[in-house]
């Protein structure tokens, strides 16, 4: 039990490791020797590894797989060393087409020609059609769609008779569906498949029975062979999958083998047995348990295989990175055998580099242990070319993508010479003869691995060389064509000297330019991008002698004389002739010529310096107008806000171009228009090159529209009214009927004014709504001596005293000092002020009625109880009390002629009491001032 616990801590602690490590520090654990605790003499058990190998893989752009290279560790000398390597090209939809191993020879340290394979396929792209290697073996699909049928034929190549003999094999059927329903191998045995419902998912498989040709050998007389049957939970999940033998001696199926899945509540434990038919017992009898653990992403981690009928036990783990990408496996036995791998991926997630241990334990009966060292994987190079090409005399830097930066392996270039350091990774080659180079890493322990790089020394291909032909001379517009022999395999650039940007990619160069000259060489590269350079050669072409004719002045109509010119005007350098119509004009050799009449007129202008001659055209066009250009309209035209006139030209010729003119703005085109706005409108005629403008019509706008202040919405309070007033018109005619400059509205409504101007234009204005709020209740003013009292209590209360606001008097409460007649008001919830009824005081009691009846309360101040008494007419009606803020706090109906007050829960202060008399036509308040003491 000790070995068996120390594989497992080994392999669990290096899966932890892996798992635990970023991306640019990723290690692999290795096994390095394997010894017992003890020191030990030759002959004892030892464990040693027996294999390290890794593999490194390399895609193309659409991440195809192009080539994988794998290396095996010597274990003399633990240095790698190349095994094969595997290169692969694709078609256009993505099938393999070639593949080509290659095996490296370790005496000439090249790699050697192995095998090779051709792939084509069918018009469906799924299978292949042929499949060939050159080893002699060649096989072909064909599909018969009528009778969906499928066969595919091995053909092997017969070396003595040249030829390919076929041997048929691999005949299948489908149903509708395209699942197998008859397979057939050397047509002597074939399986045939049932599935519960026509669907292509495996779960629906229900079993299998294979089926061979019966023991006497007669054809297509088939015999029951094996059956798979199948079972699956609720959730489509396979839970026993059993397989039974056909015995012919008692017609019936036998229990072969089965499996039994388990799946438990934890949702990552997932366990397997293996049970095989006891004949003894007649029963199932388990030869193993196996049981997978998964991480929370459903990813197994952890397998643990249990022999019941053998002491082995395996143990499997397996480690993810940051993208779910397996990076590590590890895998032990209880029998000492035990086994890692680790993989690193590229940004697209492919794997770009793989590596597998192993070892082994020979002899029986003792422990042992491994020494695990990490070794770097740093610096191994993504990709190196298997050929460098350098032109001759030139140098180029070495360049290759590195997995990780290198920082814990040494390196070596075999020979040295022509490097710039034998020792650098990367270094600069400048051989002077093509020389076979030898990158060799080396680790702690050695050489791990060698990259061979041959380096070609190219000669460039000879300088093109440039030629020239000219067409018509060297006058503007002529062309000078440059151009030279291209070779194949070769790309040519056309550039300036001093220039890098480059001026054409093709084989020739047309050169055209007024009067100017240039320079141009061709710069080859051939496939090994070497560069050779043509000589510069210089190219040049004459100005022409006149750039157009122009005339004074530029539109010109019947009568008029017009001036044609030519320019540039250099007299000293150039012959002129003028022509009319294509017939020179005797005495016409000016630069300048006088026309008066329509025409074709042309000038031939000669270079005397160049000798190069140009000729220009210039067609002439005196255009006429017949007619005059009036406006039909009403003159000087006065417009109110919402009118339009008509104008219109007095001619209607339809050769005429017609501009019509607002202000200083083109404004239609057309014969006619309508104008809405006020401005200057006058049109103008184009005939040819003459044109004419007509008179001009003043259109005045009159946009008189009156206005209401004020206007918008106006609220009312009850009884308010407002005075609306219209702006300055001549006449007025209100909503209402009404005919004046204003009106007084104390009613809800929109109103309206209508009116005309002085130039006679009438308009209405917008609508004022005038909204007359609710009326509030006012409030009610009653007498109790000696105050008096608001049926309303609010905060914005203000008594009055023959109509003058009382200064501070906002109470419920106000004791007059003096006669006069008294109101009191309140802002309701519209912000009107509502005024009640005036009340008439006076000493003599006018508004009020005077009791000579007497009330008291005794005592007072009030510390616990006091006694509320009456003597008089009447009876008492009811007793109130309010506190100093005039606030009632307590009433009572009826409560006899002498009442007894408790303080109940009155706290400190001064308070009011009202005690109401009853008497036989009226009623009295008297009111008590008393306070309360603790």
């Amino acid at each position: 039990m000790q070995s068996r616990f120390y594989i497992y801590f080994i392999f669990l602690l290096f899966s932890t490791e892996v798992k635990s490590q970023t991306a640019d520090s990723l290690v692999i654990l290795m096994c390095n020797q394997c010894n017992s605790p003890d020191q030990i003499s030759a002959g004892d058990d030892y464990c040693v590894p027996t294999s390290f190998t890794k593999e490194i893989y390399g895609y193309d752009s659409l991440d195809n797989l192009i080539y994988s290279t794998l290396s095996k560790k010597y274990l003399a000398t633990y240095s790698y060393v190349f095994e094969d390597s595997i290169h692969y090209t694709y078609d256009s939809l993505g099938h393999t087409e070639n593949y080509i191993k290659y095996a490296w020879n370790q005496s000439t340290q090249s790699w050697a020609y192995d095998e090779e394979y051709f792939y084509a396929y069918n018009s469906l792209g799924g299978e292949d059609s042929i499949y060939r290697s050159i080893s002699g073996v060649q096989s072909a699909y064909t599909i018969r769609t009528d009778s969906l049928s499928q066969l595919k034929t091995v053909f092997y190549w017969k070396w003595g008779g040249s030829i390919w003999e076929p041997d048929k094999r691999y005949r299948h059927w489908f149903n509708s569906q395209w699942l197998d329903t008859l397979y057939l191998v050397d047509e002597w045995t074939g399986s045939v498949w049932l599935n519960k419902t026509q669907t292509t998912k495996t779960y629906n498989l229900q079993y299998n029975i294979e089926e061979s040709i019966s023991s006497n050998w007669q054809p297509f007389v088939w015999a029951k062979s094996q059956q798979d049957l199948y079972s699956y939970n609720a959730s489509n999940e396979l839970i026993l999958h059993e397989t039974n033998s056909w015995q012919d001696s008692i017609q019936a199926w036998i229990p072969k083998e089965k499996y039994a899945f388990e799946f438990y509540t934890n949702p990552t434990i997932y366990g397997v047995y293996y049970l095989v038919w006891n004949k003894t017992i007649s029963d199932w009898d388990s030869i193993y348990h196996d049981v997978t653990t998964y991480d929370s992403s459903g990813r197994d981690i952890l397998n643990f295989l249990n022999e019941i009928w053998m002491p082995k036990t395996s143990l499997t783990t397996k480690s993810y990175d940051l993208n779910g990408n397996q990076i590590s496996t590890s895998y032990s036995t209880s029998l000492g055998a035990s086994s890692s791998s680790s993989y690193i991926f590229n940004s697209d997630n492919l794997i770009i580099h793989s590596e597998t241990h192993s070892s082994s334990k020979h002899g029986v009966g003792k422990d042992f242990y491994c020494n695990w060292y990490r070794i770097s994987v740093d610096s191994i190079l993504f990709s190196i070319p298997d050929t460098l090409h350098i032109c001759q005399g030139a140098t180029q830097q070495l360049t290759g993508e590195l997995i990780y930066p290198e920082h814990e392996f040494t390196y070596l270039w075999t020979p040295s010479v022509g490097l710039s350091n034998d020792t650098a990774l990367l270094p600069v080659f400048s051989p002077q003869t093509s020389t076979q180079y030898y990158l060799n890493i080396f680790d702690s322990t050695g050489i791990i691995s060698t990259y061979p790089l041959f380096v070609s020394i190219e000669t460039p291909n000879p300088a093109p060389i440039i030629d020239s032909l000219i067409s018509n001379g060297r006058c503007f517009p002529d062309t000078i064509q440059l151009f030279f022999h291209p070779q194949l395999q070769q790309t040519y650039t056309w550039y300036r000297p001093g220039s890098n940007v480059w001026v054409s990619l093709n084989d020739t160069l047309f050169f055209s330019s007024n009067g100017l000259s240039d320079s141009f060489f061709v710069e080859a590269i051939d496939l090994n991008g070497c560069i050779s350079r043509s000589d510069t050669i210089e190219v040049s072409m004459n100005a022409e002698p006149v750039s157009n004719i122009s005339s004074s002045p530029a539109i010109f109509c019947a009568g008029d004389t017009v001036m044609l010119f030519v320019s540039p005007y250099l007299a000293s350098a150039r012959n002129y002739q003028w022509k009319v119509n294509g017939i020179d004009s005797i005495g016409a050799t000016d630069s300048t010529f006088t026309i008066f009449d329509s025409g074709l007129y042309s000038i031939r202008v000669t270079d005397q310096n160049t000798s190069c001659e140009y000729t220009k055209n210039f067609t002439a066009g005196f255009g006429s107008i017949n007619q005059p250009a009036l406006i039909v309209a009403f003159p000087d035209t006065i417009l109110c806000a919402n009118d339009t006139t008509w104008l219109s030209s007095m001619y209607n010729d339809t050769s005429w171009n017609y501009t019509w003119i607002m202000g200083n703005s083109a404004y239609s085109s057309s014969p006619s228009i309508y104008a809405v706005t006020g401005n200057s409108y006058y049109f103008r005629i184009r005939v040819g090159n003459c044109q004419v403008n007509s008179d001009t019509v003043t259109i005045y706008k009159d946009n008189f529209k009156p206005s209401i202040s004020p206007g918008g919405t106006i609220s009312l309070c009850h009884p308010d009214s407002v005075l609306l007033q219209s702006s300055q018109a001549t006449s007025y005619v209100w909503s209402t009927g009404e005919t004046t400059s204003q009106i007084y509205v104390d009613t809800s409504g929109l109103y309206f004014v209508s009116g005309i101007d002085s130039l006679g234009c009438q308009n209405v204005s917008w609508t004022t709504q005038v909204n007359k709020l609710p009326m509030s209740p006012p409030s009610q003013i009653s007498y109790s001596t000696p105050y008096l009292i608001s049926s309303i209590n609010s905060i914005s209360l203000q008594w009055y005293r023959n109509d003058t606001l009382i200064v501070g008097a906002t109470t419920a409460a106000h004791w007059p000092s003096m006669d006069g007649s008294y109101i009191v008001s309140y802002l309701d919830s519209n912000g009107c002020i509502v005024m009640s009824d005036p009340y008439y005081y006076s000493i003599l009691g006018i508004g009020s009625i005077e009791n000579k009846n007497t009330v008291q309360l005794f005592p007072n101040p009030i510390s616990s109880e006091s006694k509320i008494s009456y003597s008089g007419k009447g009876k008492v009606e009811l007793i109130e009390i309010y506190d100093s803020k005039f606030v009632q706090i307590f009433s009572l109906l009826n409560p006899g002629s002498n009442y007894i007050l408790d303080k109940f829960s009155l706290s400190s202060g001064l308070y009011f009491g009202r005690v109401r008399i009853e008497l036989i036509d009226s009623k009295v308040d008297h009111w008590i001032k008393f306070s309360v003491i603790d």
